[in-house]
């Protein structure tokens, strides 16, 4: 037995497959180990097939640690997708856990997902910067802010002087602020 499941386990990871599968319908025909059927798990068919040997391991072995783990695995995939699994037929190729086990990708027709982009900016650091760095602490909540706001200081105070800095450096501070949301 022990030199059948370093066969099959070889044939497994040199990727072949259908060969694998032949081995372990002959081991799993005898009465499985859960070595036979943990490597099952690896070469199932589909998700479904995965979940069966995972829950004849756990029948078998009740504190079997990574069977519990892969079948949390399996049911919090098929939760997830559970109108995907319905619309594609399985197959190996579209498996999630044998596609993580022989590092493929995996191309399912679907939606694109929506993503959410949070700005993780906050306020009072761009109080901060602007206050102490006037128009240039603006390039940490708007670049193009903080372009204009340089170029009106440069404007200003090549025209009227150093009386109109305070007032640029106070707008830059609330437009530095209002730009973070």
């Amino acid at each position: 037995m022990e030199t059948s499941l370093v066969r099959i386990e070889q044939a497994i990871d040199s990727g072949k497959v259908e060969q694998a599968r032949a081995l372990l319908r002959y081991e799993l025909g005898e009465s499985p180990s859960i070595d036979v059927l943990m490597l099952a798990v690896r070469v199932a068919i589909d998700d479904q097939q995965r979940k069966q040997f995972l829950e004849r391991v756990i029948k078998l072995d009740p504190f079997h640690a990574e069977a519990h783990t892969q079948l949390r695995l399996v049911e919090k995939y098929e939760m997830r997708h559970a109108s995907l699994l319905n619309a594609v037929p399985p197959s190996s190729s579209n498996s999630p856990l044998l596609a993580q086990q022989h590092n493929i990708q995996v191309h399912v027709n679907q939606a694109a997902p929506t993503v959410i982009i949070q700005n993780s900016r906050s306020r009072f650091v761009a109080f901060l910067l602007t206050l102490f760095l006037g128009p240039f602490g603006m390039f940490y909540s708007t670049a193009g802010g903080a372009l204009i706001m340089i170029i009106v200081g440069i404007l200003l105070l090549a025209s009227a002087g150093g009386g109109m800095f305070p007032l640029i450096w106070i707008a830059s501070i609330i437009w530095g602020v209002a730009a973070v949301k």
